[in-house]
């Protein structure tokens, strides 16, 4: 008989479905455009990468430590030397979607239940903070990964 799982399971195991398209995304990314930007000021798809892993210590230093820091994006923040470097900064995504998963799944239902006051959601529960802070943020960015692969073919 199969055994029901827990809300934070089920959590943990869609932010790996997550983290599994984005980086299947990051991988088509051709060699030489690692640090390719649509635009001077917007991100390249390495500082992606590096903004997802902020994102994730956000997420656990929010929820386990109570330290609000900000999560927003920097230009630059990241720059690979070759395709190594790139998918050294991949494997980097993944080792840090390894420990949100443990983490995530070590909630209980009450820690999920439980109120949180972050200044930019206001007043609101560790579920939605994991699910609007962390999940939906990391779905906008495989949509513009998606988007900027687009813009790559045609060029």
């Amino acid at each position: 008989m199969e055994t029901m799982k827990t809300e934070s399971q089920r959590l943990a195991e869609y932010s790996a479905d997550v983290r599994k398209a984005i980086l299947r995304r990051l991988r088509e990314i051709p060699q030489g455009k690692e640090n390719w930007r649509i635009q001077p000021d917007q991100l390249s798809f390495s500082d992606v990468v590096q903004h997802l892993m902020d994102a994730d210590q956000w997420l656990v230093q929010m929820v386990e430590k109570r330290r609000y820091h900000s999560m927003d994006p920097v230009v630059g923040a990241r720059v690979v030397q070759d395709r190594n470097g790139y998918e050294a900064l991949l494997r980097e995504l993944e080792e840090s979607q390894v420990i949100k998963r443990k983490f995530i799944e070590s909630l209980t239902g009450e820690k999920l239940n439980e109120v949180i006051d972050e200044p930019r959601f206001e007043k609101t529960s560790v579920w939605e903070a994991i699910v609007q802070g962390n999940l939906e943020h990391e779905i906008h960015h495989r949509g513009q990964i998606e988007a900027f692969l687009q813009v790559l073919k045609t060029e």
